[in-house]
């Protein structure tokens, strides 16, 4: 009787462990659906007021986010360890095509891709494969893009974050 209730609980515990595993995982469908949502509500609301100024410019940060450093054309980010990065082209217009494209063709790694132009701006926003449960996030309007590496299941949360930044960025005028 001992070891049938040892075999028992043995599996048991395989089947609940698995389980677990499982549950925090996300699926491919699943995260490109929620995703796209994401963006494309994310364009129908207002854009944010900047509440931060840097030398490039100034944008809105959601709560404990702060600039990490900033050089041309970059701003660096950072939400506790994880790392973002702001890129802008001034020269390029919110319906610019051309980061979007760049980072399409220069990708073998690409796990999807979603794209919507909505009132003159193309949005975008890329998931690449990096690790099991981590990928590298770009979300883009124009000639602005962010980058981040975050797990799957952050996906959506980031593409929020993200795209309140790039709406309300606004660059410095250079003389």
């Amino acid at each position: 009787m001992k070891g049938k209730v040892s075999i028992y609980f043995k599996t048991l515990f395989i089947i609940l462990i698995i389980s677990l595993l499982s549950a925090c995982s996300v699926s491919i469908d699943d995260m490109k659906s929620h995703a796209t949502n994401v963006i494309e509500e994310a364009l129908n609301e207002k854009a944010k007021e900047p509440n931060e100024s840097t030398s490039n410019g100034n944008l809105y940060l959601p709560f404990l986010m702060s600039v990490a450093d900033v050089s041309p054309s970059n701003i660096i980010l950072e939400k506790g360890s994880q790392t973002y990065i702001l890129f802008y082209n001034d020269i390029e217009e919110p319906n610019s095509k051309e980061l979007y494209n760049s980072l399409m063709n220069s990708s073998n790694s690409i796990l999807f891709h979603h794209s919507i132009e909505k009132e003159g701006e193309f949005a975008y926003l890329v998931v690449e494969e990096l690790d099991k449960d981590q990928v590298i996030l770009t979300v883009g309007i124009g000639g602005k893009k962010m980058t981040t590496e975050t797990s799957t299941k952050n996906v959506t949360t980031d593409i929020g974050s993200m795209i309140e930044i790039l709406r309300s960025f606004k660059p410095a005028v250079q003389n």
